[in-house]
């Protein structure tokens, strides 16, 4: 296992005045990391790109829902999940139904196709789950759950000071 360098300093300024110290740019960079990964992974195994592949795991985790659900539950982009709906309906992946309740909102439904590659994809998706938390200790998985959780209730603040 490569550990991270966490040694190299720019500029020879202090640690804490360092932007690869900030826990937000250190985030964002495992996050690119990752989501690179995933992308290449996603696309030689099903064909589908990252959005899509988290679209169709949403239809396929809570059956028939709404845009604004995925939306919510995902914290994607409207504009980004509204191109990837119509990508997905376009290509047979999923099916949009007319609300009854809300005439303004669809129902989003896997197709039978959806439904193979959301099969094939997921189980596959949660053994790289797998691999990358072995890399943790259980008392480290813990405290990273523990950390994550703080740091997005942190994240949802509006006011942040000294």
């Amino acid at each position: 296992m490569q550990e991270p360098d966490n040694s190299a300093k720019t500029g020879g300024g202090t640690e804490e005045n360092e932007l690869g110290s900030f826990v937000t740019f250190r985030l964002n960079r495992i996050s690119a990391k990752l989501g690179a990964q995933a992308r290449r992974f996603l696309l030689q195994i099903g064909g589908i790109s990252l959005s899509q592949y988290r679209v169709i795991v949403m239809i396929g985790q809570l059956g028939t829902t709404s845009f604004t659900e995925i939306v919510q539950r995902t914290s994607l982009d409207r504009g980004t999940t509204s191109r990837t709906i119509s990508g997905l309906i376009d290509q047979g992946l999923i099916v949009a139904h007319g609300d009854e309740r809300d005439q303004r909102s669809q129902n989003l439904a896997l197709t039978d196709r959806g439904q193979h590659i959301y099969q094939e994809i997921w189980p596959k998706m949660q053994a790289r789950q797998r691999f990358l938390l072995s890399r943790l200790e259980p008392t480290e998985l813990a405290a990273l759950h523990s950390a994550l959780d703080k740091l997005e209730i942190a994240a949802d603040a509006k006011e942040f000071g000294e």
